[in-house]
């Protein structure tokens, strides 16, 4: 099973995803995102101080996601839906 804990971008920084098969960087990640032909976006879910799902704000899409959506990456990243 993959330990999927580090993705993400903190403070800009590139962080390190660790498999059980070894180490992949989340740049490595972020080549195969951009080449899948579907549709993909990676979101947060923010919760309640209950536990109760809140917002969900983007994280990242990839171009195919741009082009079906017709809304450019720099548009969508960092807004709720």
């Amino acid at each position: 099973m993959k330990d999927l804990s580090a993705v993400g971008r903190g403070e800009g920084r590139m962080e390190v995803l660790k498999f059980e098969s070894g180490q992949e960087t989340y740049a490595e990640l972020q080549i195969l995102f951009s080449r899948v032909l579907d549709p993909a976006a990676f979101y947060k879910i923010l919760y309640e101080k209950d536990g109760t799902p809140k917002d969900m704000v983007y994280i990242d899409v990839n171009p195919s996601y741009e082009r079906v959506m017709q809304i450019t990456r720099e548009a969508i990243v960092g807004k709720s839906f």
